[in-house]
């Protein structure tokens, strides 16, 4: 591997994002605007892969791993 050559660095990152992303999987997440506090926690444990405003609050498309325990954690 060099870290000279782009396409190898570019494989190495591709590999490296593959690993970490293994078993990893998507949900909508609601967190009420009365419940704001729970963003920076969701931000921490998650990736944040989008974000859409409604009038009950935002929905948050995160990935990450025991989306189900979270999001439960989560409820208010």
């Amino acid at each position: 591997l060099s870290a000279k050559d782009p396409v190898q660095v570019a494989g190495l990152r591709q590999r490296l994002i593959e690993f970490f992303e293994e078993g990893m999987s998507e949900a909508e997440v609601l967190i009420p605007y009365t419940a704001q506090q729970g963003v920076g926690r969701l931000r921490s444990l998650v990736t944040v892969v989008s974000e859409r405003y409604s009038d009950e609050g935002t929905f948050y498309l995160v990935r990450g791993h025991n989306l189900e325990q979270l999001k439960a954690s989560l409820t208010p």
